[in-house]
């Protein structure tokens, strides 16, 4: 059951991750000492702990992995076994295994991973050229080629090139969960 000191949800930054609370389960390698966050019905719209959760213990200045990112992880652990990507029931299989649920309890919506997996590729490109390239990151001009490289296109591969305004946005988010993930 969601929030219980046995599976403590995983801390959630926008809009569109408290849309969805994941779970980690007590037996995963995952942090147990995880806050869950439940949206707040106050003015302001932010974020309330839930009385019980424990608070992660981290340095000032450190970042801490969102539920995406640890859907990303799942995601790049599950292509790197597989040679592929995998098809979005089988990302969402492997989170449940993993003790990762969605909203309610049950298994994470097969749509809901399904809006994260272009910025998670476009993500992976970035990060394996800031790794290889002792971490400097690609300028927009790059990127774009890295993306048209690899066959990243809108639209789940049969749209248009993307363009460097398309990239534009994701960097602030590239940035944050690099520095979450890698702790660099």
């Amino acid at each position: 059951m969601p929030g219980t000191p046995e599976t403590p949800a995983l801390a959630s930054g926008s809009r569109e991750e408290r849309h969805y609370t994941a779970v980690a389960a007590a037996q995963t390698h995952e942090d147990p000492t995880v806050v869950r966050y439940e949206p707040d019905d106050t003015a302001g719209g932010g974020r309330q702990a839930v009385p019980g959760a424990m608070r992660p213990e981290k340095s000032a200045g450190e970042e801490s992995p969102t539920v995406v990112d640890r859907y990303y992880q799942a995601w790049a652990e599950l292509t790197d076994k597989l040679g592929s990507e995998p098809a979005v029931q089988d990302l969402s299989d492997h989170l449940w295994v993993r003790g990762m649920a969605g909203r309610g309890g049950g298994r994470i919506s097969p749509s809901t991973l399904r809006r994260y997996r272009m910025g998670w590729r476009i993500y992976r490109v970035w990060a394996q050229h800031l790794e290889a390239n002792d971490d400097i990151e690609p300028s927009l001009a790059e990127l774009e080629e890295l993306c048209a490289e690899h066959a990243i296109r809108s639209k789940g591969g049969r749209g248009d090139r993307l363009g460097q305004r398309d990239l534009e946005g994701y960097l602030p988010d590239f940035r944050r969960r690099y520095a979450a993930l890698v702790g660099r």
